[in-house]
């Protein structure tokens, strides 16, 4: 299975732009004349108002044109690619000048901004944005960098990949190296301050941190752990562990809700009861390679891209199970670098591909 990287986009500019909600609209008040006589007080008239407009949301254009289209593009390779306040943020690493670009590509192909910098000679390991910054890893170190522009901080150290947030906080992994387990902590946003939520006891000091994914609920994080070949569930308050799948072939992004526990492996996309048991595949038509996982609250979308297949595919598949739909299919040229499309994401309108080329990086995307 060929590791990706991240996506970015191509250089389109069409598409729906949001337009400007109209003032609020006010209804004339009613002046009320004062009398000499003493008068039983009485509640003032409700003053009539006028609906303010929700804005139109910033249409995707592929929802716009209903076809596959590209909304960005830049030099470097693509990293991380991430949906949030109607954007696509993804990193461009280029390797040859040790920078990775934090770029903020609007949906409706607009021209991408570039949010700030990080002088690295690898790409940002993990990705995560809430509504005013971004937060990402470059080895053992969690960086911050505000949305509206600027420097790059660390913000704490020796805190590595994978990231979440969830219930309003940010949850990294932290891996001491004077103790046997390993540390899911919080970390205050502007301070860096970190807090112990639970620990992981690892099978020996040389398997620390070998984790894959991290997804956090209101209640429980959910955590791949590479060393073990294992799926845990984390307790948010008491940090009780429970060892939900072993012996799994390369677990990867993790997809709890109803009750259950979804997975991605090496050999498919895995279901698991959300108090553990047995495990089962959960593709209709048997064991499914892939290389990235995305969802919505109804659907899983899979990145299929087979080692020297001639055929890249981007497939739905119901989180409830059933026959997956192949959304989009694309030609391998050459079976041995492979195709180039390396990791996908998606929100409410469309399905997000991030696509390595020879000569730059780009995002596609294509009506859900």
């Amino acid at each position: 299975m060929r590791l990706f990287v991240a996506l970015l986009a191509a250089p389109l500019a069409l598409g729906c732009k949001e337009e400007p909600a109209p003032a609020e609209a006010t209804a004339p008040s009613t002046a009320v004349s004062s009398v000499r006589a003493p008068v039983a007080a009485s509640a003032p008239a409700p003053v009539a108002r006028t609906p303010k407009p929700v804005p139109s949301p910033i249409q995707c254009k592929a929802l716009a044109k209903k076809k596959l289209v590209a909304i960005g593009a830049h030099g470097g390779r693509a990293a991380l690619p991430v949906t949030a306040n109607g954007h696509v943020y993804v990193f461009a690493h280029e390797e040859a000048r040790a920078r990775a670009t934090l770029l903020a590509m609007p949906r409706n192909g607009d021209k991408a901004a570039e949010i700030g910098h990080v002088t690295s000679t690898k790409a940002p390991d993990a990705l995560v944005v809430d509504e005013g910054a971004a937060y990402f890893t470059v080895g053992r170190k969690l960086m911050a960098l505000p949305l509206s522009g600027g420097e790059a901080r660390e913000l704490a150290p020796k805190v590595g990949k994978p990231l979440a947030l969830g219930g309003g906080k940010l949850y990294a992994l932290r891996c001491p190296a004077d103790q046997e387990a390993d540390e899911l902590v919080s970390v205050e946003g502007e301070s860096g301050t970190t807090t112990v939520v639970a620990s992981i006891p690892r099978a020996s000091k040389s398997t620390k941190c070998e984790y894959s994914a991290l997804t956090v609920t209101d209640a429980a994080a959910y955590v791949s752990d590479w060393s073990k070949r294992r799926i845990l569930k984390l307790a948010l308050t008491g940090g009780a562990l429970t060892v939900l799948a072993e012996k799994q072939a390369f677990p990867g992004r993790i997809v709890p809700g109803g009750g259950v526990v979804l997975f991605q492996s090496s050999t498919g996309v895995q279901q698991v009861s959300d108090a553990g048991g047995a495990v089962k595949t959960l593709t209709g038509d048997g064991a499914m390679p892939f290389e990235a996982l995305a969802w919505d609250e109804s659907d899983l979308y899979i990145l299929n891209t087979p080692a020297y297949s001639e055929r890249d595919m981007v497939v739905r598949l119901p989180r409830a199970g059933g026959k997956r739909e192949e959304l989009e299919h694309f030609r391998v040229a050459d079976v041995t670098a492979g195709g180039g499309r390396v990791d996908l994401t998606v929100d409410e309108q469309c399905v997000y591909l991030a696509h390595d080329s020879s000569r730059f990086m780009e995002i596609l995307a294509r009506p859900k």
